[in-house]
Parts: C-alpha cells; structure tokens; sequence
C-alpha cells in the first residue's frame, strides 16, 4: 500500500513531491521500489530528484541490478548528479580513484 502511494508521488508535477517519494521507497526497501528509483533515475526531469533516487538505491546494496544504473547515471548531463552516482558507486563497491565515467565504471563491474 504504502509502495503504491509513493508510485503516485514519483508522477507528481512538484519536484518536491518526487523527491520526498524517492526516499520514501528508500524507506521500504520493498524490490519493487529498485525498478521504481531505477526509472525515475533514468528518465526524471530534475536533477534533485535524480540525485535521491541514487541515494534511494544505495539503501539497497551492491547487486548488479542496482549498481547497472548507478554506472549508467555516471553519465548524466547534470555534473551533480554525475558525482553523486560516482560516489555512491565508490561507497557500494568500495572502488575509489576510477575516472568519473560510464566506461570506467563499466570496466570495474565486470571485473
């Protein structure tokens, strides 16, 4: 239930509103909600509200299925969100001085 009201949040019009539903997936930690920050990473608007659906995944460890779009949000157009997910790939995976890029990340995955 509670799954489902965030859902609706992360279709708000209000950045905010977004936001607050990403850490609130976070919070449950339900699988379903990886499926859930993954898409809002990939396709939200707005920076802030990519950058806590990166910090939403890190609450759900290093697999695969959530450091692939961790690496992939590497190369985001937005410089903070970029760092954030060079970051969180650094803290999950325990791998510090890669270079800030999607290849770089690729590489050390599949290591």
């Amino acid at each position: 239930v509670f799954l489902q009201h965030a859902a609706t949040g992360l279709q708000h019009k209000h950045p905010l509103v977004r936001h607050y539903a990403c850490r609130m997936i976070a919070t449950l930690r339900l699988p379903d909600g990886v499926t859930l920050l993954a898409g809002v990473l990939k396709k939200d608007p707005e920076p802030s509200v990519r950058r806590a659906a990166i910090k939403g995944l890190v609450r759900y460890g290093s697999d695969p299925v959530i450091t692939a779009p961790l690496i992939e949000a590497v190369g985001d157009k937005d410089l903070s969100v970029s760092v954030c997910a060079h970051e969180a790939l650094e803290t999950l995976t325990g791998k510090k001085g890669l270079v800030r890029r999607v290849e770089e990340w690729r590489k050390a995955a599949a290591r």
